[in-house]
Protein backbone atom coordinates (compact mmCIF):
# COMPACT_ATOMS: atom_id res chain seq x y z
CA UNK A 1 0.00 0.00 0.00
CA UNK A 2 1.43 3.26 -0.78
CA UNK A 3 1.01 6.48 1.41
CA UNK A 4 1.92 10.43 0.56
CA UNK A 5 2.97 11.94 3.67
CA UNK A 6 0.33 14.96 4.26
CA UNK A 7 2.23 18.13 4.43
CA UNK A 8 -0.73 19.80 6.66
CA UNK A 9 -0.69 17.71 9.25
CA UNK A 10 2.74 15.91 9.53
CA UNK A 11 5.56 17.37 11.72
CA UNK A 12 9.42 16.49 11.93
CA UNK A 13 10.42 17.51 15.41
CA UNK A 14 14.10 16.93 17.43
CA UNK A 15 15.68 17.95 20.46
CA UNK A 16 19.20 18.36 21.14
CA UNK A 17 21.20 18.99 24.33
CA UNK A 18 22.95 22.70 24.37
CA UNK A 19 26.44 22.65 26.39
CA UNK A 20 24.67 20.41 28.58
CA UNK A 21 22.59 22.96 30.56
CA UNK A 22 19.41 22.86 28.53
CA UNK A 23 17.58 21.24 25.72
CA UNK A 24 16.57 23.26 22.63
CA UNK A 25 13.84 22.07 21.01
CA UNK A 26 12.97 22.57 17.34
CA UNK A 27 10.58 21.06 14.60
CA UNK A 28 10.65 21.21 10.63
CA UNK A 29 7.20 22.61 9.79
CA UNK A 30 7.53 21.42 5.83
CA UNK A 31 7.70 17.75 5.13
CA UNK A 32 6.60 15.56 1.85
CA UNK A 33 7.17 12.52 0.82
CA UNK A 34 5.73 8.52 0.84
CA UNK A 35 5.09 5.25 2.84
CA UNK A 36 5.26 2.12 0.85
CA UNK A 37 3.55 -0.11 3.29
CA UNK A 38 4.58 -4.49 2.80
CA UNK A 39 1.48 -5.57 5.03
CA UNK A 40 3.09 -9.10 4.13
CA UNK A 41 6.53 -8.08 4.67
CA UNK A 42 6.77 -5.31 6.87
CA UNK A 43 10.61 -5.10 7.11
CA UNK A 44 10.43 -4.21 3.30
CA UNK A 45 8.37 -0.98 4.34
CA UNK A 46 10.01 2.04 2.60
CA UNK A 47 9.82 5.62 3.44
CA UNK A 48 10.55 8.31 1.68
CA UNK A 49 10.73 11.95 2.69
CA UNK A 50 11.82 15.30 2.25
CA UNK A 51 12.48 17.89 4.66
CA UNK A 52 12.65 21.55 3.81
CA UNK A 53 15.70 22.95 6.12
CA UNK A 54 14.10 26.36 6.01
CA UNK A 55 11.08 25.03 7.67
CA UNK A 56 12.91 25.19 10.63
CA UNK A 57 11.36 26.91 13.81
CA UNK A 58 13.34 26.58 17.31
CA UNK A 59 11.26 29.70 19.11
CA UNK A 60 14.84 31.47 19.25
CA UNK A 61 15.16 34.44 16.40
CA UNK A 62 17.82 33.96 13.85
CA UNK A 63 21.23 35.00 14.29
Amino acid sequence: MLFTIDPLHSLVEFSVQHLKISVVKGRFSEVHGTIHLDTQQPEKTTIQAQVKTESIYTGAPPT
